[in-house]
């Protein structure tokens, strides 16, 4: 599943409607479609999204680096928001080089996904407003 994962990640990404919502973030909004969860249930006000954020500098960025001992461009993640309990989750995550090459990728297992409250006045609120509204 890892390399299916990996696979499809290596393969640029060519969004339709990437949309700044805060600075260096970006959400795909062609990609907004109802969740199906991993025992192909659909849920009821559930969505997921592909959500792309460019190298800020920030400590998480100074990490991967670290970690990885490359520069990083930009990472993609699949998020899913409920619209009705007001949570976010991520699915997976994609980080990507100066060439636009995968340098690590992450698929989070379905029995280890946890959904987050979405902090008032935060960058959850936003893509809530964006996904929901």
């Amino acid at each position: 599943m890892f390399l299916l994962f990996f696979t499809i990640a290596s393969v640029p990404t060519f969004a339709r409607n990437w949309v700044e919502f805060a600075h260096k973030m970006y959400i795909d909004t062609d990609s907004i479609e109802p969740y199906i969860d991993g025992i192909r249930v659909s849920r009821k006000e559930e969505y997921v999204f592909w959500t792309k954020n460019l190298n800020d500098g920030s400590e998480p960025y100074k990490d991967w680096e670290k970690t990885y001992n490359k520069k990083i461009w930009y990472d993609l993640s699949k998020n899913v928001i409920s619209c009705q309990q007001k949570t976010l989750m991520l699915k997976s995550i994609a980080i990507y080089d100066l060439k636009g090459n995968v340098i690590h990728a992450d698929e989070i297992p379905f029995a280890y996904q946890e959904a987050y409250s979405i902090i008032p006045d935060s960058v959850g609120e936003i893509i809530y407003s964006i996904v929901c509204e």
